[in-house]
């Protein structure tokens, strides 16, 4: 009969444990912190035409910088928008000031 079960690893010193757990957490908070954004002056201009399958993309003026990932994003946006008929404010200026307000839970 064995003395250890087959996946034993030995004692973990708990000094040695919380150690290397505070060094991983801040070299991965350190990693992942991204610059800040950094908008052009005089923020982004509105497109000179508009294709009919745009109308639904809310974030049209950066639809070329935005990465991939970002599409769930968009589509939930687009569902929610549509939902409380929110017009789309990225075709064109509206003429009065539009403000919305969004709050999202951390873990969505």
């Amino acid at each position: 009969m064995e003395k250890y079960p087959p996946l034993y690893l030995g004692t973990i010193n708990p000094k040695v444990f919380m150690k290397q757990l505070f060094l991983f957490t801040a070299v991965s908070l350190f990693i992942s912190c991204n610059e800040p954004i950094v908008y052009p002056r005089g923020g982004y201009d509105y497109p000179k035409e508009v294709k009919g399958e745009d109308t639904n993309f809310y974030y049209l003026p950066i639809k070329e910088i935005e990465s991939k990932t970002d599409s769930y994003r968009d589509s939930y946006d687009y569902i929610l928008y549509t939902a409380f008929n929110e017009p789309n404010l990225s075709l064109k200026p509206l003429c009065i000031d539009k403000f919305r307000l969004t709050y999202i839970s951390s873990f969505d």
